[in-house]
């Protein structure tokens, strides 16, 4: 699939858009497995139960009674009744600045059914933020599904105030957390978090960058971690007990992308040690065969957990039964036995 369409799928405002036809669905509950939103009456068989669901990334729809699997423009077309061309029409219309003459390739190739041949990038680097405002403590205070998610995610009004996340005050991202990306103190991209639903949205090439790659000593061992809260919360638990002694990135999803791998083999960092979700080291480990010049090592969280969910005194405990992982390093580097 081409890399553009692609990337608007993962964008694409899946909920809206059944909300918006009447599709009944659900996030959790019996026969919804995870990472997939559970769909209550299969478009194609009619089998109810939630035995049909889309999956949150990449929105290919399953019937796991009648078999049917579409891809999101087909699921599209499906619902509306209308051909496909309208529904990518439909899926690729909030990419901002695009370009007609490419828009139109992409539908003519899937109408077509062939491959794209380009792999022309269609974002740009976000000059500003969206409309949003810096999240006060009166508004915490009054608003609970945000309280709710703060205290979930172990977020403090200070760390709000030091990544600068925001909240967004009208058009698409209304009400959903604003993480803004930096690389070189330039805007580079976005993340936005609904706050009641597992689902975000990017603005901007995240997969060509690393989060805070400022903050990264290249004489110790880098942690990755799946997502920007992932990120914040193994940050604090870094700097109280391993003040420079360990340094923190995301690369903004479960695997990384090329460009990220590019980008870490130049910052030639000497041990990168992936901290995963219980279900994602797989991801990661493709991720890590690629990284020419470190040692790559995983350490699998227990079922359930990430990191961003952790406690301090869980966080203790995972590195204490991995010293082995953390404190290694290479000869030729200041060593980095600490724990």
């Amino acid at each position: 699939m081409n890399p553009n369409l692609e990337e608007a799928i993962i964008n694409f405002d899946i909920i809206s858009f059944l909300e918006e036809h009447g599709i009944d669905y659900a996030l959790e509950g019996e026969n919804i497995g995870k990472d997939y939103i559970g769909i209550s009456i299969c478009i194609s068989c009619g089998k109810e139960l939630h035995h049909a669901g889309i999956h949150k990334e990449n929105k290919t729809y399953t019937c796991w009674a009648c078999k049917d699997n579409m891809w999101l423009g087909r699921f599209i077309s499906k619902v509306k009744e209308i051909p496909i061309s309208k529904a990518i029409d439909l899926i690729i219309e909030d990419l901002p600045e695009r370009e007609k003459d490419i828009v139109n390739q992409i539908k003519t190739i899937f109408e077509n059914n062939r491959e794209p041949k380009f792999t022309l990038i269609l974002r740009k680097k976000p000059k500003e933020l969206p409309p949003s405002v810096p999240i006060s403590s009166n508004l915490i205070k009054a608003h609970k599904p945000l309280q709710e998610f703060l205290k979930e995610r172990n977020l403090t009004k200070p760390d709000l105030d030091e990544y600068n996340i925001r909240i967004g005050i009208n058009g698409k991202y209304k009400s959903r957390l604003i993480l803004p990306i930096y690389y070189e103190r330039k805007l580079v991209a976005f993340q936005t978090r609904h706050l009641t639903q597992k689902i975000y949205l990017n603005e901007g090439s995240t997969g060509h960058y690393l989060y805070r790659t400022n903050k990264i000593n290249t004489k110790y061992p880098l942690i990755i971690v799946e997502g920007i809260f992932d990120y914040i919360n193994t940050y604090k638990f870094v700097n109280k007990y391993y003040k420079g002694k360990l340094n923190v990135t995301t690369g903004f999803t479960k695997k990384l992308t090329p460009e990220q791998i590019k980008l870490l083999n130049k910052i030639n960092i000497d041990t990168v040690i992936f901290i995963l979700d219980n279900d994602s080291w797989h991801d990661y480990y493709s991720s890590g065969i690629n990284l020419n010049n470190s040692r790559v090592d995983f350490i699998i969280l227990p079922k359930g957990k990430d990191p961003g969910s952790l406690s301090q005194k869980e966080f203790l405990r995972i590195f204490n039964d991995n010293k082995e992982v953390l404190s290694q390093s290479n000869s030729t580097r200041s060593s980095t036995s600490f724990l």
